[in-house]
């Protein structure tokens, strides 16, 4: 039972992931810049996941294409970032991060533990991208957007992505723990993953649906 809730939640956020596509695409040339090219990054995605499906089906290892997915995730993210953020070393800060980030996936895969784990990757990226999200929050609160932050599409994509960053924390890393000692417990917690999926994504939708009835917010 559990195991068709999982698949059932899966191909629904497979098919949000595609919306977000979709009008990510047809709406890029009302969006502001960067989020009007954020439809590449869900494009890449919608492809990562065909693949993990096709994987999936013939029992093939998929992990390394997450593992491998996961600097271009964190790449579209901190964009959208250092282009908020005003001040030199803000920026500098980002690209810095990201490229640790990416050296440190590129280690983690070919010494050491493998591309076929994705834990430790997917949490240090989640950890780093919920940082972002509450730093933005935090500059936000102390200027005077906080007056119109309802029409900030990034004010609504930081909600999403903090949140599921900070739930992931809880869902992956938890839950890693719980399926050793409890595997139907263990499989319950991980049920929140593709539900917290959805969720992200749609908060994408969210944002492209602002930036076009608000274009010069950002």
């Amino acid at each position: 039972m559990i195991t068709i809730i999982f698949d059932t939640l899966l191909y629904l956020y497979f098919a949000v992931v595609l919306i977000a596509a979709i009008l990510g695409t047809w709406y890029r040339s009302s969006l502001i810049y960067p989020l009007n090219r954020i439809y590449i990054y869900l494009w890449l995605d919608v492809f990562v996941e065909l693949l993990v499906f096709t994987l999936r089906q013939f029992k093939i290892p998929f992990m390394w294409a997450y593992n491998a997915f996961g600097p271009i995730e964190y790449f579209f993210i901190s964009w959208l970032y250092i282009v908020y953020f005003k001040l030199y070393i803000e920026k500098v800060v980002i690209k810095i991060v990201f490229l640790l980030y990416t050296l440190f996936t590129v280690y983690h895969g070919f010494y050491l533990i493998g591309f076929s784990d994705y834990n430790l990757v997917f949490l240090l990226r989640s950890m780093l991208t919920a940082v972002l999200a509450l730093y933005f929050f935090l500059k936000t609160y102390r200027s005077d957007e906080i007056l119109e932050i309802n029409k900030s599409p990034l004010f609504w994509l930081s909600i999403g992505l903090f949140i599921f960053c900070t739930t992931s924390l809880f869902s992956m890393g938890l839950g890693a723990h719980i399926i050793r000692f409890n595997i139907k417990l263990g499989y319950i917690v991980y049920l929140l993953n593709p539900i917290l999926n959805i969720y992200l994504y749609i908060m994408f939708i969210v944002s492209f649906i602002c930036s076009r009835w608000n274009p010069k917010y950002y």
